[in-house]
């Protein structure tokens, strides 16, 4: 069989695995970034080109399309679909999974366990969620895409401790909010001073937070809502 693989990044794991089983069973196995892909249509019918040749005959095709890619991976997707090419995986059901709300609500309506999950729709409904699913500990998720937004707690008697996770987040130009813990109770330093310490810029959120005390939780999830939400909309105005 012809197998078409879509997937940006040739070299992950799960894209050379894909390849190495389809040789091994005998099948011819082609590797195309569908952000590279053309799509042509016409009265001759759909035609699928990557870069400047036109993609042969195919049995299967294979989305590998993450929630982070652009518009146009499920376009491709589409494009398959409409040349009668059976897929894995379709559009429609890429299009649910990038929904969190929506994958969960299908999930749940065919008897499938998930995890606790409420919808809060901004930082003043973050007390009513708590409360709804249990207390902390709390994943918090947008509703769409793979927000890369983190906190990192910082422990005032071992501030060392944060510098990797400081320099994971800014390595990646990802968000984060520094959570200053408080372990023996007393507060050693002011916040200034811990900024300075850590050398973060003054615009990256940073508070106290207990992690054992449910006010300090909740303080510390609403400032990383504000984060995402502030992120999220900066991104939609660029």
């Amino acid at each position: 069989m012809n197998l078409l693989l879509l997937s940006r990044q040739r070299w992950l794991y799960s894209t050379r695995r894909f390849r190495d089983t389809a040789r091994a069973r005998g099948h011819e196995l082609s590797t195309v970034d569908p952000l590279e892909c053309g799509l042509a249509i016409g009265p001759g019918g759909l035609r699928l080109f990557f870069r400047d040749r036109e993609v042969p005959s195919i049995d299967v095709a294979i989305p590998r399309i993450g929630a982070s890619l652009p518009g146009q991976g499920v376009a491709v997707v589409n494009h398959l679909e409409a040349m009668g090419i059976p897929l894995v995986n379709g559009a429609a059901a890429i299009r649910r999974a990038r929904d969190k709300l929506v994958a969960l609500q299908i999930l749940a309506a065919r008897g499938i366990m998930v995890p606790r999950t409420v919808l809060a729709r901004g930082p003043d409904q973050v007390d009513q969620a708590l409360e709804v699913v249990g207390g902390p500990p709390v994943v918090l998720k947008l509703l769409h895409g793979t927000q890369g937004v983190g906190v990192i707690l910082a422990d005032t008697r071992r501030l060392g401790d944060c510098f990797a996770a400081i320099d994971y987040f800014e390595t990646r130009g990802m968000p984060f909010v520094v959570a200053v813990n408080p372990f023996d109770g007393q507060r050693t330093h002011e916040i200034p001073v811990v900024r300075e310490a850590i050398q973060v810029d003054d615009n990256v959120p940073m508070l106290w937070c207990d992690a054992r005390h449910r006010g300090d939780v909740k303080n510390g999830l609403i400032a990383l809502v504000e984060l995402a939400l502030r992120r999220e909309r900066s991104k939609q105005y660029a």
